[in-house]
């Protein structure tokens, strides 16, 4: 069954149509009737809402309860998670850039990253993670998936023009970026990789960057 995601389709029918295909009913399941208030009231895309949807879902699964478009303090989520006395807030990424953006994309998505760090750290929230469809490169600094002293959290935050660093100078827990997840809308699939692997994997596209990498490899 194949869905025209951003097509003339009806977009509130395309959602109940791939919710109904992973066996969810909106009428049941909170988060779904959630997100397509979202598409109404805050003309969420109807990519971005499939993908919450589908996160959910796979979350669900596995014990968390689970929202959607749900804010705390300074830290929107578009998926935010709880098992126990753990939450994860989950930032999904489909690198859509504001046409005078377009020059200098990959700064900008970098920093957008690094935004949502700094709001979490103000949030107190225990894990952020990225969520991407398969095939994007994370584009998330390095500095941000290694173990970091206060003092060089203010100097990464500095470096990407945030402003009122001083106010992380007495911050006591960093969040830990732990996971990114890969999602596949068509195949209703996601994968979850631990940090170490993605950390691999940004280094890797740095050095295809850089030209050090054969592109024949």
């Amino acid at each position: 069954m194949s869905l025209a995601y951003d097509g003339d389709i009806d977009k509130l029918s395309n959602i109940m149509l791939y919710a109904a295909r992973i066996g969810l009913k909106p009428e049941t399941t909170p988060f779904v009737s959630k997100v397509i208030k979202a598409v109404k009231s805050k003309g969420v895309p109807v990519s971005h809402a499939l993908a919450e949807i589908l996160l959910c879902k796979y979350l669900s699964e596995r014990g968390y309860s689970c929202d959607v478009e749900y804010t705390i303090g300074a830290l929107k989520c578009d998926v935010y998670a709880r098992k126990g006395s753990v939450d994860e807030c989950i930032e999904i990424f489909f690198y859509l850039l504001p046409v005078n953006e377009i020059g200098n994309w990959t700064k900008y998505i970098v920093s957008a990253h690094v935004k949502k760090f700094a709001n979490a750290i103000r949030s107190q929230v225990k894990i952020l993670s990225f969520a991407y469809p398969v095939g994007l490169v994370p584009l998330i600094p390095l500095q941000l998936l290694d173990p970091i002293t206060k003092e060089r959290l203010v100097r990464v935050l500095a470096s990407y023009g945030l402003e009122d660093v001083k106010e992380f100078e007495d911050v006591i827990e960093v969040p830990l970026i732990q996971y990114v997840y890969l999602f596949d809308l068509s195949k209703a699939s996601v994968a979850r990789i631990s940090y170490e692997k993605v950390r691999s994997l940004i280094m890797f596209y740095k050095m295809i960057g850089a030209g050090v990498v054969d592109e024949e490899l």
